[in-house]
């Protein structure tokens, strides 16, 4: 299952409690749509982070002097 799809999922599942409990629909949606947010952001900083990393290790591995092993 990927991010959207569970997205969806709970999104389901939040519209099924909210039809139960309205009273709390504005602050259970917040809080769902603040979590997707950040989960979000950091995937999209852990992708960031791992192209940077890939990146860096190329570099290394062409610099002919390094002293560093890589695998």
């Amino acid at each position: 299952m990927n991010m959207d799809d569970a997205e969806l999922v709970l999104r389901k599942a939040i519209t099924f409690f909210v039809n139960a409990y309205p009273e709390q629909k504005n602050e259970v949606e917040e809080a769902l749509d603040t979590l997707f947010e950040i989960t979000r952001k950091a995937s999209s900083i852990a992708a960031e982070c791992q192209q940077l990393l890939d990146e860096c290790l190329q570099l290394m591995q062409n610099f002919p002097f390094s002293t560093l092993k890589t695998s």
